[in-house]
């Protein structure tokens, strides 16, 4: 009993998927056997699907509901059966079996929403639509077998129905009917990477992508030297060390191929990030705020050189533009001008000043460089402004 009960659980976890509208669905009803179920939260309808409360349908029917708010990861148990559910995530377990659906659990108003799709088949329950009703209704083999019982034993070679009734005691044996499902094989691995570079402290996220994408399967991931880089189960590494090198590997756990990634961490350094988007004008502004002169910055490139005696480096930084604008006119030439600002990153501003042009005419362009010292091994933004 305690194994059809798990079945009739999972098959909720997935039947409303049938419903196809779309934003909150107070008037979405599920009918379990010929009764109504009712619920605090409304089923939710997003993208097609729909959403229900899992903790009040596990709850009334007798399986536990447990919450890991580290994991977010739901998890209903009955008997020796454990299903898994992670918020976010297209994947459940269910008895160490990972099976994918299209659309992730949710938290609405404080309540765990699960999408369900119809598997009737795979768990032995009759799935209906009533649209002019907009109802689900579900039907099990255990309704139609045991309608009138008042005991049903269990044990792990049958199952032993035994109908009481005032007159007479009907004892009927059948045996346990053991459902099994194809798992289709993964047959091609590619991750999102082939090499990358990163330095100590960087964290990147891998993704995996199958052949056939329907395939049921786990992505196992590995490093072969995780004191030096590290991955979780989710593909995220992080370098640990610097000057160093490991592999990364995603393996499935159905079909055996992988993939690999190989991930150099180079010695931390000096990076400079431009946050501005090249090309772009810049302006020139007079104290009542008309414009003087107009540049367009064409490139932004820079070379970083450590010192010889100190954990330190200099940049020298390089622009290109071309003028654009002069409020006296065309053929007047003189400096055009550009500020900037160097960030940590905690967006404390550690350097700035204005880059100025040789004299240049409208349309003329120009090469100019700046100079940057004593920089720390870590990352900087340089951000363009405009000058006045």
């Amino acid at each position: 009993m305690v194994y059809k009960k798990f079945s009739f659980i999972i098959m909720l976890v997935f039947v409303t998927l049938f419903i196809n509208i779309s934003t909150f669905a107070d008037d979405v009803k599920i009918n379990i056997n010929g009764k109504e179920i009712y619920t605090s939260q409304s089923p939710v309808i997003e993208n097609g699907r729909t959403l229900v409360p899992l903790r009040v349908i596990g709850e009334d029917l007798d399986c536990s509901v447990d919450w890991d708010s580290n994991t977010k990861t739901v998890t209903l148990n009955s008997g020796s059966n454990t299903i898994s559910l992670i918020i976010g995530n297209e994947q459940i377990n269910v008895n160490g079996k990972v099976i994918f659906i299209d659309s992730s659990p949710k938290i609405i108003n404080g309540t765990t929403m699960v999408p369900v799709r119809a598997i009737s088949e795979l768990f032995g329950a009759k799935v209906d639509w009533d649209s002019a009703a907009k109802t689900v209704l579900i039907s099990t083999a255990e309704n139609s077998v045991n309608d009138n019982s008042d005991e049903t034993i269990v044990n792990d070679d049958s199952e032993i129905i035994t109908e009481k009734s005032p007159e007479t005691t009907t004892e009927i044996t059948t045996e346990k009917k053991v459902e099994t499902t194809t798992e289709l094989a993964v047959s091609k691995i590619t991750l999102s990477n082939a090499n990358v570079k990163i330095q100590k402290g960087d964290s990147l996220k891998l993704t995996a992508k199958i052949k056939p994408s329907n395939a049921n399967t786990k992505i196992v991931w590995e490093s072969s030297a995780p004191d030096i880089v590290s991955v979780t189960q989710e593909g995220k590494i992080t370098a640990l060390v610097d000057n160093a090198y490991a592999v990364i590997t995603a393996t499935a756990s159905n079909g055996g191929v992988y993939d690999q990634c190989e991930v150099t961490v180079e010695k931390a350094g000096t990076k400079i990030i431009l946050q501005n988007h090249i090309p772009e004008d810049y302006g020139d502004f007079r104290y009542d705020g008309t414009l003087s002169s107009k540049v367009s910055i064409k490139s932004v490139k820079w070379d970083i050189e450590p010192n010889k005696y100190r954990e330190t480096s200099s940049a020298t930084v390089y622009f290109s533009g071309t003028k654009e604008y002069d409020y006296r006119g065309p053929q007047q030439s003189s400096a055009c001008s550009v500020g900037w600002k160097l960030y940590d990153k905690n967006n404390n501003v550690v350097d700035s000043g204005t880059m100025y042009s040789p004299a240049v005419s409208v349309g003329e362009s120009f090469t100019k460089e700046i100079h940057i010292y004593d920089l720390e091994p870590t990352t900087y933004y340089l951000k363009l402004s405009n000058t006045n």
